[in-house]
């Protein structure tokens, strides 16, 4: 959901595939800061790192809840 109260139209499954494809192809992304609503300021940026834990591993590849620690530069 974003701080606005709308909803994101996309799974967070979804949206981190898209992270971990972003990443090992080096591709070039949008990135919206916390403040995106109010300012409106996007960057391009590219993921120089990732890591992925899913507190229940065999839900991984399923459903579940994981957190993603990404490194982003701005380019």
């Amino acid at each position: 959901m974003h701080r606005d109260g709308q909803t994101v139209p996309r799974t967070g499954r979804e949206l981190a595939a898209d992270l971990w494809t972003a990443w090992s192809a080096g591709q070039t992304v949008s990135f919206g800061d916390l403040d995106v609503d109010a300012t409106g300021t996007t960057y391009q940026i590219r993921v120089t790192g990732i890591a992925e834990e899913i507190p229940k591993p065999a839900d991984g590849g399923r459903w579940g809840e994981s957190t993603l620690a990404l490194t982003l530069v701005e380019v």
